[in-house]
């Protein structure tokens, strides 16, 4: 069982268990705890090995990472407000591993502050970010972007590689009377 608290709010926590069942638990009126959303409540395919909360503004999301290195961001559902996609990343296998099953050690999550790259800029932003540990000690840190879906980045992915210019011209010079416009 993992456990993690949402910092800005004392009515709220996440959990996971052993059969991948995470859930973002509030404080129900009369004291007691509860899941007051079904959306609040999902199952996943693994167990979870870590969690992390997020908290920016009025948004708030669990992170949560299976053993393999896909990493999930749940949008808290509070009150009446719609629930937001959910959002995956799958880490990047590394090629010099030559295929070898690479399994995450530790995991966490949070906002992290991040300094401007430039050399007269001292500004810096918050960003929501996850850190893994895999075995031998090596530590990745990636950026979570809660409003990048899963179609977004396949979209980015198509027209960066021309695929999607291709597909307009191809659409262009089709028939009208083609079947794949009926």
């Amino acid at each position: 069982l993992f456990v993690g608290c949402f910092e800005e709010s004392q009515k709220c926590f996440a959990s996971a268990t052993s059969d991948g069942t995470v859930s973002i638990s509030h404080c129900l009126e009369e004291g007691s705890w509860g899941i007051t959303d079904e959306n609040n409540q999902i199952m996943l395919f693994q167990q979870c090995i870590g969690l992390g909360t997020i908290e920016s503004g009025n948004e708030r999301y669990l992170a949560c990472c299976l053993r393999g290195g896909t990493i999930y961001l749940v949008p808290v559902v509070e009150g009446n407000n719609a629930r937001k996609d959910i959002v995956m990343y799958a880490t990047p296998v590394d090629s010099a591993d030559c295929g070898a099953v690479r399994y995450i050690q530790n995991f966490a999550a949070g906002l992290a502050q991040v300094k401007s790259w430039e050399e007269d800029d001292d500004s810096s932003s918050m960003k929501y970010a996850a850190m893994i540990g895999w075995s031998g000690g090596k530590i990745d840190v990636y950026e979570l972007n809660a409003e990048e879906t899963r179609e977004n980045l396949l979209l980015d992915k198509l027209a960066e590689r021309g695929t999607l210019s291709n597909f307009v011209k191809m659409l262009m010079n089709m028939e009208k009377s083609h079947n794949l416009l009926d």
